[in-house]
């Protein structure tokens, strides 16, 4: 029993850690994906050939997203 309690304790430790750290990547993510925007705002991003560059990181913007399954 008392292993068992020790283990559930250890494991209660690392979930709140794991939200923690969570919680921080989102935040984080959301940062760099507002400051990814404001650059692609730029009138460089309008003429060819950046213009292919920045549409095509405007499409994968999404992909920056944190894994809600790690928040409670």
């Amino acid at each position: 029993i008392k292993e068992t309690k020790e283990a559930l304790e250890n494991m209660n430790s690392t979930l709140k850690s794991l939200h923690q750290q969570s919680t921080q990547l989102s935040s984080s993510l959301t940062s760099v994906k507002t400051s990814l925007r404001g650059s692609l705002n730029d009138p460089l991003c309008s003429v060819r050939p950046t213009s292919e560059t920045c549409n095509s990181i405007r499409l994968s913007l999404n992909q920056l997203n944190s894994n809600p399954e790690l928040r409670q």
